[in-house]
């Protein structure tokens, strides 16, 4: 699908861009504002009449950043499924994992309900769904675990699942956490069957979160549960990271803001086909479905949605109705937000030509770009990485010439990754475990792109999350960075790293792209 958009670029005018935002209704008590904004936009307000094509939809999400105290937070219903399988003995990771359990534990309140499921062959409640009124109860049950025996992945899944059903919170934040280091080899173990069963568990109102710990574990099969559940997926690729890739999760929980989301898109007659990027949809006639994440606060999203358009007559046209629901974690109620988007369809190329807007064309490029670098990953999986290499210096070239009108610093970025991706290829067929170390931890890095998440390879002002606390720690270590480690992108951390791009003649822009990031060693 580059050709589209190549021709899109062909004919940007760089002298008028025409944003098509529609915004939120201006209510008149601040306190009522609901928790999400929605900005729309499209690659073109104007399509030439009598000519099919290609548009894309660009919705941005928006939560505020708000500091929910500990009493204002939704409850939240958890169950941490964890793997107990032999393989948990090497390189501490059991005893990492506890660790992490029992930091979980003391970050929960009384009013939260907290299960603990353990699982090898046999699957085991370690702590059936309850108050976490008796924390060091828990603690000392979570001490006396031990690895041993096979890995029933599925079955450790399902009862943790059911644990969380039976005291499900429609008003409070509801999630399975499902960790493991190994294959499902017990149990059900078909990735179809696994993943049908994870949309029913889905369907009753809770997300399911999984986390893949080093290089053994099947990293197709524990992204699609996180795909399958709306969940987030994590490579964990050392034990000593699973503590604060827990707090993480944890963090997103206890700052929910908006849960059980779910985007409607309904689309126009002219509109013949809608692909949504980086989500499973279903589609009820022409009506399709996009179940979301959680949002917490602070964060931000984009969903982009592809349409072919029919030839029409000149006049307006109605593209389509999005419809985001979701329940409002604060006020405890469902709302919804809805925008129509229209088109005006003309005879005018001039007018149409102007009606492009970069800003929305340049995140479709990057959407593109990511399926096709998806693509890449598959080729070098299959082995073939011949067609993978040339795959990659045919997408440096795409990109390349999009960024010539775009100006884009996302697509600057995301071409920094690439020129390292043919030493990362030949490095990663030295051995066994450098081609799984790659291959995790590219789906992991495309798993959030393709969601409109912050990628790994763009760290600026503004973003949030693990890869930020990696950062400030690098930048601590080297005497450059003072502030806290909070995962938090801010001006002082954007002066921390401009200072360290000029000691290493890196271009001193203060974004953590792939080439400074590389150079802390932390890409």
């Amino acid at each position: 699908m580059l050709q589209p958009i190549k021709h899109s670029i062909v004919r940007l005018a760089i002298k008028a861009t025409l944003v098509f935002v529609i915004s939120l209704p201006a209510l008149a008590d601040e306190a009522e504002l609901p928790p999400l904004s929605v900005d729309v936009q499209m690659d073109h307000s104007a399509v030439k009449a009598g000519q099919a094509a290609t548009h894309y939809v660009v919705v941005d999400f928006s939560a505020p950043e708000s500091k929910i105290r500990r009493e204002q937070r939704p409850l939240i219903n958890l169950a941490l499924v964890l793997d107990r399988s032999g393989s948990m003995k090497s390189a501490g990771k059991m005893s990492y994992a506890k660790a992490a359990t029992l930091n979980i534990i003391d970050m929960l309140s009384v009013e939260d309900q907290l299960a603990i499921v353990e699982y090898d062959d046999l699957i085991n409640v370690l702590w059936p769904s309850s108050p976490v009124e008796t924390p060091e109860l828990i603690k000392s049950r979570v001490s006396g675990l031990y690895p041993r025996g096979s890995t029933n992945l599925s079955g450790g899944l399902m009862k943790g699942a059911e644990e969380v059903s039976n005291e499900i919170n429609p008003d409070g934040v509801n999630r399975v956490i499902l960790m493991s280091d190994g294959l499902a080899n017990r149990g059900i173990t078909d990735p179809d069957q696994i993943k049908r069963l994870v949309r029913k568990a889905r369907a009753k109102g809770m997300t399911i979160t999984t986390m893949g710990l080093g290089l053994e574990y099947d990293e197709n099969l524990m992204q699609g549960i996180a795909e399958a559940g709306s969940g987030s997926y994590y490579y964990i690729e050392s034990p000593t990271s699973i503590s604060r890739i827990f707090r993480q999760e944890m963090y997103a929980m206890a700052n929910t803001v908006a849960s059980n989301a779910e985007v409607v898109f309904t689309p126009g007659e002219g509109v013949s086909k809608v692909d949504v990027f980086g989500y499973e949809t279903t589609e009820n006639g022409s009506i399709v479905s996009i179940p979301m994440e959680d949002f917490y606060s602070g964060e931000k999203r984009t969903l982009i949605i592809r349409l072919q358009v029919a030839s029409q007559f000149p006049g307006e046209m109605r593209l389509g109705t999005l419809v985001l629901n979701y329940k409002n974690s604060e006020r405890g109620k469902s709302e919804s937000i809805t925008r129509t988007l229209d088109l005006n369809v003309s005879d005018d190329q001039i007018l149409v030509d102007a009606s492009l807007d970069k800003d929305a064309l340049a995140k479709a490029v990057l959407a593109e770009a990511g399926e096709e670098h998806a693509e890449v990953i598959n080729l070098y999986e299959k082995g073939d990485i011949k067609s993978a290499k040339e795959k990659v210096a045919g997408l440096v070239t795409f990109l390349k010439e999009s960024n010539q009108a775009l100006g884009d610093i996302s697509i600057e970025k995301k071409l920094e990754g690439l020129g390292m991706e043919l030493e990362e290829m030949d490095r990663a067929s030295s051995s066994t475990a450098e081609r799984s170390k790659y291959l995790k931890s590219k789906k992991q890095q495309l798993f959030y792109a393709s969601k409109g998440k912050q990628a790994k390879y763009l760290l600026q002002e503004g973003s949030l999350g693990m890869e930020v606390e990696n950062l400030q720690q690098a930048l601590k270590e080297r005497d450059l960075y003072l502030g806290p480690i909070d995962g938090v992108f801010s001006s002082t951390l954007k002066e921390s790293v401009i200072k360290y791009q000029s000691q290493n003649n890196l271009k001193a822009d203060g974004i953590a792209g792939p080439l400074t990031l590389k150079a802390l060693g932390l890409y």
